[in-house]
């Protein structure tokens, strides 16, 4: 599992790498590092510290998310 340090890096480097301009990165950090366990914990993200964070399926953990949002809601 990573730390928070090393997930910091690593989203700091991915973005800027991707020429991303994340604008808030204090806030866009702590919603990061509060995500990054639930997702890790529903097998969403590999846990593997060598994989590039850009190897995340970004758009498909989105729609499986609506969904569940979607389901509950009805409930």
């Amino acid at each position: 599992m990573l730390t928070v340090n090393h997930i910091i890096t690593r989203l700091d480097h991915e973005s800027l790498d991707a020429d991303h301009d994340v604008g808030n990165l204090t806030s866009f950090l702590r919603v990061c590092c509060g995500r990054n366990p639930d997702l890790l914990a529903r097998c969403e993200i590999p846990n593997e510290d060598h994989l590039p964070l850009g190897t995340v399926d970004a758009e498909n953990i989105l729609e499986r998310e609506a969904e569940r949002r979607r389901l509950q809601s009805t409930d």
